[in-house]
């Protein structure tokens, strides 16, 4: 492989790199170069693209629309994890984004775990509570593309995005949800001495939700002005098996004439090569 080859002449250059962003980069600012306050910059975000360190404020007005980034601070020596909630971030549910409730009610116990594609991320959030939402608290979360967990004062939720990255995966790779939460686990802390929330247990159920809404939405069943989800009748939302036999789908005219021992012979020429290339051609069967 050429490029292997030219890269080899640079590997010490790239991992001087991978070093140098371990700490603060090349030249780093002793106070807030954002605000030009003189705060202190001693933090900076992970999934920003390289925003450089900044303050706790300007860390926390940059985010306010990217709650779930993950930031880290410079104690002098190494930087350590924080979250944007012990900085004082807030997520504002029942209302525009970049708007205050009035009358904010905090989740149960402010003990709020949002899962998403990098981590189990512990997150402030505040529903609305002042009248001008009618929305209950799940639909507030649902609102904002977060899956609750509960029905009933809800504590953890998961982003839409993983859970449809978790549907892609397990038809892709087979990946089962103990595999994928263990994976976000150690994405959160992967050094073994501190250890994320578990919420397996609610994963496990959401991904088991998730998937019965997607089939129900798959099958239009959320289309129907008179029947809801709870009067899909029994086989509504099956599938029709292709190498199954159907008279006038799968099988050719006069089938039912042939002898016993050939009768089925065309549909196995058909289930075996045209299922499996996604050839859906019935004239294929009169060849």
């Amino acid at each position: 492989d050429k490029a292997m080859h030219e890269w080899v002449k640079h590997i010490d250059m790239y991992l001087r790199y991978l070093i140098t962003l371990e700490g603060r980069g090349r030249d780093p600012p002793k106070s807030c170069p954002r605000c030009a306050t003189g705060r202190d910059a001693d933090f900076q975000c992970l999934c920003c693209d390289n925003v450089g360190m900044m303050c706790a404020e300007c860390a926390v007005s940059t985010h306010h629309a990217l709650p779930l980034h993950r930031i880290q601070k410079w104690n002098g020596n190494f930087f350590i994890k924080v979250s944007l909630k012990s900085l004082g971030l807030r997520i504002q549910l029942g209302h525009t984004p970049g708007e205050r409730c009035p009358k904010p009610e905090t989740a149960w116990g402010d003990d709020f775990i949002i899962l998403d594609m990098d981590g189990v991320h512990s997150v402030g959030v505040d529903y609305c509570s002042c009248g001008a939402s009618p929305l209950t608290q799940p639909q507030q979360l649902l609102e904002r593309r977060l899956y609750p967990a509960t029905t009933v004062n809800p504590k953890s939720a998961a982003t839409f995005r993983l859970l449809e990255l978790f549907e892609i995966l397990q038809y892709e790779s087979k990946v089962s949800p103990y595999e994928l939460y263990n994976m976000i686990s150690r994405l959160t802390d992967n050094t073994g001495i501190g250890s994320a929330k578990d919420r397996y247990p609610s994963f496990l159920r959401m991904v088991h939700e998730w998937r019965h809404l997607k089939l129900l939405k798959r099958n239009q069943r959320g289309h129907d002005p008179h029947r809801g989800a709870a009067e899909t009748e029994e086989g509504e939302c099956a599938i029709l098996c292709p190498p199954c036999p159907h008279p006038g789908i799968n099988m050719p005219e006069g089938w039912e004439d042939e002898p016993e021992e050939t009768r089925y012979v065309p549909l196995l020429y058909y289930s075996c090569f045209s299922v499996n290339s996604h050839i859906i051609d019935i004239s294929m069967l009169s060849t």
